[in-house]
């Protein structure tokens, strides 16, 4: 077996022979690949791979880079012309002959390294805003040589990553030849230099509340941090001294340094700078409120005026001058609103949504002009038997009594009786409502049938003041809309020429007179069981009861005086009772009350059964475990845990009932649930048993000798 060109047999012999078994023989080696040779010459070179040296070589097929000392560029004739300060070249296994070692594709004795330079201008490269005029341009440094590189006005030295720089970063730095510090860095290359660069310097601008910035000219960085800014007003920002900014106050704010007594003219923005020496045109920008002049027409006068200027954003409510209304609204206001907007007035109506620039006026307010005010007396009313009332005011929409009225003859009128001229105030006139009439004092009085006075007389005259007792006949009464104790007795009283009298009425069933109660009544209140007078003996249902007489009655057993809101029904109660009246034929009970199923006591749930192990609970209906009240005749299943049964009886489950006891009370019997036994046995002679309770902590383990009898629970 023989390997092809560029691989060689390592291992055993090569050879394959078929044996007389018929198999071939077993081959040891393999074809490995060859090396090429890797020696380098000089002591200015090396192979950039460290395992090169400790393998001897450069598999076939393989590849490595011979690379320069630190500070060295490489040279070789196949080098590419528009190579720029090679470090390092790649070399090949890859040329191979068959049955000869494989070599290098470049032959490693015409390699050499030499000096690297920086010439000046790979420093000025990407470069800008330095003093040109203190560099040499033409000049060439030598590996770890420097220059001195000065920054122009307005900018500093700073990091190549940095965008502006304070002025505390210096003025110029120092540029060293070669970047790098060794050949594995990334960034090496022996003929560029290590530099800063100089970038503009800048002014801290403090965030600004009710105020924006808005650079005039930017890159997309600055325009995405200042939008930051803008956003976060708790933010500062830096503005470099090559951009300018406008600082833009919010609507009723101005820039401080423009702020003057009432800037409704003065400018809103601002432009920014930063000098060369880090300070801002100007200095501590902000926004302030601005102020209106409170100029207000004569006699209107503001309400809850604060002892400051009147700033953007104040509202204060202004007020026409007495007597006077607001020009143009409807409901005759008195008030109107004013407030300060960016520096200027602004009002509006009451019932208005916006302010308006114009000034609204006021004007005064008259008789018939449609607003509502008091009336003054200023004119009289015609009437010979009227006499003025002086020095009257009268309220808006009121009536009042404005004239009274003389007697037509010469006597005196008593001042009982003196009649008035009603008018009423309209929108601050007088409308006349009443005229005028004779005054009668005396009273004359026509009895009515069936009535009499002592002396008796059909007729009387009374005085202003005077009484006199009338009398209804026997089997007559007063007539009363709303009759209660049958009056048949009145006093007839003379008051300004009018003595009202009654009626008397003959005493029927419809007059209501005997006012008491059928006891029979008592059968419409459903449940009861009985009824007694108050403090008194027990009701027959065959009697009357007398009117205004107190009963109490009793409901009948397993139920309990309720209102038809009663929730939860109470429970049972023998001694509760229902306070009623017979009032006017009728018995009513107190406060709307009626007999109803009582309830039981709340059954607790669960319970523990006889011997304390288990608990007993009930799923009869949804919230009966919260120990909810259950009504009379209400049926609930019990059902005992398993290995228990109701106490007496084979049967897990007992249904119970609520029901009323022999002492008027109401309850639920709740089974005891004992625990199943199987039949005693008898242990068995010559043996032995082994019982254990494990009801009990800790359990118990008792041995049972043959001959004993012995019961074992469920």
């Amino acid at each position: 077996l023989n390997c092809l060109p560029g691989f060689h047999w390592s291992g055993g012999s090569n050879a394959l022979q078929c044996r007389w078994t018929g198999a071939f023989t077993t081959v040891s080696g393999m074809c490995v690949p060859s090396l090429c040779n890797s020696t380098i010459p000089s002591n200015l070179l090396s192979w950039e791979k460290e395992s090169t040296v400790t393998d001897g070589g450069i598999y076939y097929k393989g590849s490595d880079y011979i690379v320069c000392n630190y500070g060295y560029i490489i040279e070789h004739p196949q080098l590419p012309s528009n190579s720029t300060c090679p470090t390092k070249m790649l070399v090949n296994c890859s040329s191979a002959v068959a049955n000869k070692d494989p070599s290098l594709n470049l032959n490693p004795k015409d390699f050499s390294c030499v000096r690297a330079s920086c010439p000046m201008v790979n420093l000025i490269s990407g470069l800008q805003h330095y003093n040109s005029t203190l560099l040499n341009l033409h000049m060439t440094l030598s590996i770890g040589e420097t220059v001195n590189v000065t920054c122009v006005e307005g900018y500093r030295a700073a990091p190549l990553d940095a965008t502006s720089a304070s002025c505390e970063n210096s003025y110029s730095f120092a540029a060293s030849c070669g970047r790098g510090e060794s050949t594995k860095d990334p960034r090496y290359s022996p003929c560029e230099f290590n530099r800063l660069q100089c970038v503009p310097v800048h002014c801290t601008i403090p965030a600004i509340p009710h105020g924006s910035i808005s650079l005039l000219g930017a890159d997309t960085y600055d325009m995405s941090r200042l939008q930051m800014y803008n956003v976060q007003a708790n933010m500062s920002w830096n503005l470099s001294s090559n951009m300018t900014a406008n600082l833009s106050c919010d609507v009723g704010y101005r820039p401080a340094s423009s702020l003057v007594d009432y800037p409704a003219s003065s400018p809103r923005t601002i432009v920014l700078s930063c000098s060369s020496e880090c300070q801002l045109n100007y200095s501590s920008p902000s926004c302030k409120l601005v102020s209106c002049k409170d100029v207000l027409p004569a006699g209107h006068f503001v309400s809850g005026r604060l002892p400051r200027p009147f700033l953007h954003g104040d509202v204060y409510e202004v007020y026409c001058p007495s007597g006077s209304v607001v020009d143009g609204t409807t409901s005759c206001e008195t008030m109107y609103q004013t407030t300060c907007y960016d520096g200027s007035l602004m009002f509006k109506m009451p019932t208005d949504l916006t302010f308006r620039a114009q000034q609204i006026q006021c004007k005064p307010s008259t008789c018939g002009n449609g607003c509502s005010q008091p009336c003054s007396f200023d004119q009289r009313f015609q009437d010979p038997l009227a006499e003025t009332i002086p020095n009257t005011t009268v309220s808006e929409g009121l009536i009042s009594r404005f004239f009274q009225c003389r007697s037509a003859s010469a006597q005196p009128v008593d001042n009982e009786c003196k009649q008035f001229v009603d008018i009423k105030c309209a929108q601050g006139c007088f409308t006349r409502l009443s005229n005028c009439n004779l005054v009668q004092q005396n009273c004359q009085i026509q009895l009515p049938p069936h009535s009499f006075t002592v002396p008796a007389v059909t007729s009387l005259t009374l005085n202003n003041r005077d009484s006199r007792t009338i009398y209804c006949e026997a089997g007559y009464m007063l007539e009363d809309d709303t009759p209660s104790i049958c009056e048949t007795v009145q006093v007839a009283t003379c008051s300004c020429g009018s003595a009202p009298i009654k009626r008397c009425i003959p005493k029927t069933c419809a007059s209501k007179c005997d006012l008491g109660c059928p006891a029979s009544q008592l059968l419409q209140f459903p449940y009861f069981s009985s009824a007694r007078y108050l403090l008194g003996p027990e009701i027959s249902l065959s009697s009357t009861i007398a009117h205004l007489g107190q009963l109490q009655l009793s409901c009948m057993k397993g139920y309990v005086p309720i209102s038809n809101l009663s929730f939860p029904r109470p429970v049972c109660n023998p001694t509760s009772m229902i306070s009623a009246v017979c009032r006017s034929c009728e018995i009513n009970v107190t406060d709307g009350l009626m007999c109803g199923l009582a309830s039981c006591p709340a059954a607790l749930f669960p319970y523990q059964t006889s011997d304390g192990l288990q608990l007993v609970d009930s799923a009869s209906r949804v919230g009966f475990q919260q120990a909810a009240a259950t009504l009379t005749g209400e049926r609930i299943n019990i059902t005992c845990p398993v290995n228990y049964a109701v106490a007496g009886q084979s049967a897990r489950t007992k249904e119970v009932m609520c029901a009323a006891k022999s002492d008027g009370t109401c309850g639920i019997e709740l089974p005891a649930c004992d625990r199943i036994s199987c039949p005693a046995f008898r242990v068995p002679v010559n043996s032995m048993a082994t019982w254990y309770n494990d009801s009990v902590s800790p359990p118990l383990k008792e041995v049972v000798s043959g001959g004993s009898s012995l019961a074992l629970l469920a």
